[in-house]
């Protein structure tokens, strides 16, 4: 598709977007505050019940900063196009993260934005 003004970028926009939202991506914020933190464990933990569950539809990746260095390590899961922010995370909280949230659609406590 060739885009020759805003309305070209916008439909383009709309369609990705579309595409995505049935997408699940879970980011920890791994810049440097994220990694003293503790970040590292909970990548590891949410590989391993990502596996356990054999989610390869979900998306896992690491990423700077989230905005809330208070908080970290910090774990950002888009899910139906909605970006949930969860705080303090460890790898209890990233297990309960995939099992109650990801799967079972559950509000779950931790969220911080």
């Amino acid at each position: 598709m060739k885009i020759t003004n805003f309305s070209d970028f916008d439909a383009l926009k709309n369609r990705i977007a579309n595409e995505q939202k049935d997408e699940i991506t879970i980011r920890v914020a791994y810049a440097t505050c994220g990694i003293t933190a503790g970040a590292k464990p909970v990548v590891e933990a949410l590989e391993k019940e990502l596996l356990k569950h054999n989610l390869c539809c979900v998306s896992l990746k690491t990423t700077g900063c989230l905005g809330a260095c208070y908080a970290e390590p910090t774990v950002m899961v888009t899910k139906d196009g909605v970006d949930t922010l969860f705080g303090y995370v460890d790898s209890v909280k990233a297990h309960e993260i995939v099992k109650e949230f990801v799967l079972n659609g559950k509000e779950i406590e931790g969220v911080i934005k």
